[in-house]
């Protein structure tokens, strides 16, 4: 069995529908994969009827939350959530508040772009961002198609570097609340592609005691030592590993990430072990 357990379809920041995302796994020969789209599980019904006979589908999240660390300062943690029941209060709840400063940032934006001779409509964001959870790629594009920038590179910069006067800081739930609201839905939490952070010893150390269950080891983004200290990591701190390409689908000229890395059976067999032992 080879599995991809952390892909975006259009109803967060992917550029697949679910089931050209299927289609495209089915064809590459996986097995098993996970829809984790950011702060919504707006595709899992309909990728789940169209995956039937086709492909293994586990229900996932990728919640974007912030973690204050002692000092006060913000980090921007991902956390992915496997085998979760869609439907639960305390998920919906969680995905309510996330759109909810999902939308303030998106009106503050635009306000803080207005203010540097920058008009763009809100309607053009909601048109490009379709179903999807609005974001940053969503505002970016939007941005290119008036004419703000013809540079998509430039466009990320107006909105994320510190110190462009176009930022708005992101806000968002914490991370304790993102794991207790997808362990409350019965499933599995776990942090996404910490990469080169200095800072993930330490959001380790106080998140598994919040009941983080797995760190993110295989990613596309990580190189071979970034693996294996994650693996080292996670068996120190009695963790298991996820992994996955974290791809968005096909962007102009930009290759397709599906692919670019396979989880093998072990990784979703320790997922579905842990899965029982919470259930007990």
């Amino acid at each position: 069995m080879v599995a991809d357990l952390h892909l975006h379809t259009h109803y967060s920041d992917g550029n697949w529908t679910p089931h050209g995302l299927i289609d495209h796994a089915v064809k590459l020969g996986f097995d098993c994969i996970a829809i984790t789209d950011h702060d919504t599980v707006g595709a899992l019904s309909e990728a789940q009827r169209y995956a039937n006979g086709k492909i293994r589908l586990i229900d996932g999240i990728e919640f974007n939350t912030i973690w204050q660390n002692p000092n006060g300062h913000a980090q921007d943690v991902h956390i992915l959530g496997y085998f979760i029941n869609p439907e639960h209060a305390a998920l919906q709840d969680a995905m309510e508040r996330q759109q909810k400063a999902r939308n303030e940032h998106l009106l503050e934006t635009l306000d803080r772009l207005r203010e540097q001779g920058y008009e763009l409509d809100i309607e053009a964001v909601r048109a490009s961002a379709g179903k999807g959870s609005i974001g940053r790629p969503h505002i970016c594009a939007a941005m290119l198609k008036a004419g703000i920038t013809n540079d998509i590179q430039k466009a990320y910069r107006m909105l994320m570097n510190r110190q462009s006067e176009t930022r708005v800081v992101r806000r968002s739930i914490p991370p304790q609340d993102a794991i207790a609201a997808i362990t409350a839905a019965g499933g599995i939490a776990s942090l996404a592609h910490p990469g080169k952070d200095s800072f993930i010893p330490e959001l380790v150390a106080e998140l598994k005691t919040r009941g983080l269950k797995a760190i993110e080891a295989f990613h596309r983004g990580h190189t071979l030592s970034q693996v294996r200290k994650y693996q080292k990591m996670a068996k120190a701190n009695g963790l298991i590993i996820t992994g996955g390409s974290d791809c968005h689908g096909p962007f102009e000229d930009y290759p397709v990430t599906m692919g670019t890395v396979k989880i093998t059976p072990d990784v979703v067999r320790d997922l579905e072990d842990l899965l029982e032992t919470q259930a007990v």
